[in-house]
C-alpha cells in the first residue's frame, strides 16, 4: 500500500497472520512483535460489515450510502492478493487512496487480511523520522506512534493441509 520511497508500518492482528501477509514457508524464521500504542491514533476502519450493496440486498433500508458503498470497494481493492509476479500498476489505487486520507491527518487503516480471516493495520509512519516525505514536512517516526512490548523469535513449521473428500463430483459423472 505504501508508495515507492515511503515507508509505513504494517502490522497484523494475530502471529499467523503476519506470517502469511510476509509470505512465510516451512524453516523461514521471523522476528514478531507485539506493539502497544503510546497515543490515540486515528484509524480507517474498513472492515465494517453491513454496507448493503445494492438496492436488492436484504439489508437495503431506501438509501445508499455512496460514501460507504466507495469505502466498500476501496476496502475490497485492498484486500486482493497481490503477488510478487503481479505488475506494480496494481497498488497505484490504494497507494491514492493511503495518501490521500493520510494527508488528512488519519494515522492509518484497519483492513482485512486477503489470507486469513483477521485484520491487519498499516499506520502511516516510517521507520526514519530524519527522511522528508514533502519539502519541509517530516515523516511521522512509528516509535510517535507505538511501543513494542515484547518480541519473540518464531521459525515456521510444516504445515498440516486440511481438505475434505467428495466421492462425486459433476464433471466426472460421465465416467460412472
Amino acid at each position: 500500500m505504501s508508495p515507492k520511497g515511503i515507508s509505513y508500518m504494517y502490522l497484523a492482528e494475530t502471529i499467523n497472520t503476519a506470517l502469511a501477509e510476509c509470505r512465510a514457508v516451512t524453516g523461514d524464521k521471523a522476528l514478531i512483535g507485539e506493539f502497544v500504542p503510546r497515543k490515540e491514533l486515528v484509524l480507517l476502519d474498513l472492515t465494517k460489515e453491513g454496507i448493503p450493496s445494492s438496492i436488492f440486498d436484504r439489508a437495503f433500508d431506501g438509501k445508499l450510502d455512496s460514501y460507504a458503498q466507495f469505502l466498500r470497494k476501496v476496502s475490497n481493492e485492498i484486500c486482493k492478493p497481490i503477488r510478487n509476479i503481479d505488475n506494480e500498476l496494481l497498488y497505484l489505487p490504494s497507494q491514492v487512496f493511503a495518501e490521500y486520507i493520510r494527508d488528512k491527518g488519519i494515522d492509518g487503516i484497519i483492513y482485512k487480511s486477503s489470507l486469513t480471516s483477521k485484520k491487519n493495520y498499516v499506520l502511516f509512519y516510517g521507520a526514519d523520522d530524519h527522511k522528508s516525505f514533502k519539502i519541509g514536512e517530516r515523516i511521522p517516526c512509528f516509535r510517535d506512534a507505538v511501543e513494542l512490548k515484547s518480541d519473540r523469535h518464531v521459525e515456521i513449521m510444516p504445515l498440516e493441509i486440511e481438505y475434505s473428500l467428495n466421492d462425486y463430483h459433476p464433471a466426472f459423472s460421465m465416467f460412472n
